[in-house]
């Protein structure tokens, strides 16, 4: 699925924005069904969420510089977080991040 781009801030309190791919399939369907109401909007705030404190935790220049990182926590905060639900993520991808106010 790929989400819309994402305004956070790192560390040093530089705004980017950064676009996800995320690639996850239903292992389970009734999980997917019954756990939680809607579960495609459930997977966007996850990202949402996921993408905003890895970000935060994060200077702006170590954001940029170590895109591989960010990209495997990302996926594992994910995976984690939709077990429950019956859908396993298999890949994230960061299509590009945009730094706004970088001095």
């Amino acid at each position: 699925k790929d989400y819309k781009e994402e305004e956070v801030f790192t560390r040093d309190s530089v705004r980017c924005t950064i676009n996800v791919v995320v690639y996850y399939t239903i292992i389970d369907a009734l999980k997917a069904i019954f756990e939680i109401d809607n579960y495609e909007e459930a997977i966007r705030q996850l990202v949402k969420a996921a993408l905003r404190n890895e970000c935060g935790d994060i200077p702006a220049m170590q954001l940029l510089a170590g895109r591989r990182k960010l990209i495997e926590s990302l996926r594992k905060t994910l995976e984690t977080d939709a077990k429950p639900w019956g859908i396993s993520v298999r890949l994230v991808e960061i299509t590009e991040i945009n730094p706004h106010d970088l001095r």
